[in-house]
């Protein structure tokens, strides 16, 4: 069976073409590895190996951290008394009890009728306008 309008030959040989191209660049890219590897060490300057390495630094031993204690709570022992904290009772002063949070407060009226509706919310704001050529805003 034929594929397109190219005899086998011609097939084989491309594909041997290709091959032997394929072969040649991995060969030249590994030459070319080789050859900055080698000009790269060349380059280099490092420490003659006849030299003895450098003693390390002596480094004084320090004293292990140390934690301090907590401090102790402080006491409070004065105490200190609030005009208006107390309300007269029948036998002295007592404490007063806890008041009611701060709540709406209900509007009455001068005539004395029942308390009126508060007003409406505002109206919500108007759509974001997204202009284009065709529907300007």
């Amino acid at each position: 069976m034929r594929s397109g309008n190219h005899p086998p030959t011609d097939r084989d040989r491309a594909l041997r073409r290709t091959a032997s191209w394929t072969a040649g660049g991995v060969a030249g890219t590994a030459a070319l590895t080789v050859a900055i590897s080698a000009a790269s060490a060349a380059g280099f300057a490092a420490a003659s190996h006849t030299s003895a390495p450098a003693a390390a630094p002596v480094i004084p031993v320090e004293t292990a951290p140390v934690q301090s204690p907590r401090p102790t709570p402080a006491v409070i022992v004065e105490v200190i008394h609030v005009a208006g904290a107390t309300t007269p009772g029948r036998a002295g002063t007592t404490l007063s009890p806890p008041r009611r949070a701060p709540g709406p407060v209900a509007a009455v009226p001068a005539s004395g009728g029942q308390a009126s509706a508060p007003p409406p919310p505002p109206p919500p704001p108007p759509p974001v306008c997204h202009s284009t050529p065709s529907h300007p805003c």
